[in-house]
């Protein structure tokens, strides 16, 4: 009621009722899917983090406008304009492409954390989720401005702001060690939250303490999720 004054509705009112899921199996989601129908609602917002994909599905495939947190930009798309999720992930691919391009490339590497990157003339290396981000359209973006990456790496990962922790723990180790071992000084990261804290803690492991680039990407600059990265790597995040 107080946010009333501020959203026009259109001489709607709003009736908010809550549903709790039955089960996150397939079964119990399509169940629930058509429960939720039944009921003929205008908008359903899902409020689990790690996401009901047949849930969410079902729902936008019966033309019910469905919000979910863990909904990727592809499986937004696919279900056009029912199914919604986060941000756009080549909006924050373009516009980190000109930060690097104006502020960053050919400086030196003045936030990293050791004296064998710190003070080193910037190498990017790039981290990103397969199938979510337009990898070709970020190189000539920074190609714009003479910046290039002096390597890349992409692992598996459905788009949501979390992640999967057990493939990024999987991952990690040789993501951070390819990295690490083309002189990288600067990480630009298109990722989630269980991959940044994945690499940060095989970097620590590796003992390499480079800059991480915050592209804005999934959220995962949001405090509550910085805070359970490793702080002698996150603070050196920007």
């Amino acid at each position: 009621t107080p946010m009333m004054q501020y959203f026009e509705t259109w001489g709607r009112s709003i009736d908010l009722e809550f549903f709790t899921s039955t089960g996150t199996d397939e079964a119990a989601q399509r169940a629930d899917a058509v429960s939720i129908l039944a009921e003929k609602p205008f908008a359903v917002i899902n409020f689990d983090t790690m996401g009901l994909d047949f849930l969410e599905a079902d729902l936008a495939k019966g033309k019910v406008m469905t919000f979910g947190y863990a909904t990727s930009p592809n499986e937004a798309e696919a279900l056009a304009p029912y199914r919604w999720g986060g941000n756009d992930p080549q909006a924050a691919l373009v516009n980190s492409a000109e930060v690097i391009g104006k502020q960053l490339a050919g400086k030196k590497a003045e936030y990293a954390g050791s004296d064998e990157v710190k003070g080193q003339d910037r190498k990017f290396g790039l981290v990103s989720i397969d199938d979510i981000f337009d990898v070709p359209l970020f190189k000539s973006e920074l190609a714009k401005y003479d910046a290039k990456l002096a390597t890349e790496a992409t692992y598996p990962a459905n788009g949501s702001t979390f992640g999967d922790p057990t493939v990024s723990a999987q991952q990690a180790p040789s993501i951070v060690g390819r990295m690490k071992a083309a002189g990288v000084t600067t990480v630009v990261m298109l990722t989630d939250v269980a991959m940044n804290k994945a690499m940060m803690e095989q970097a620590s492991d590796q003992d390499w303490f480079p800059e991480w680039f915050i592209t804005g990407s999934a959220y995962y600059d949001f405090q509550p999720f910085t805070s359970t990265y490793p702080v002698d790597q996150a603070s050196h995040m920007f």
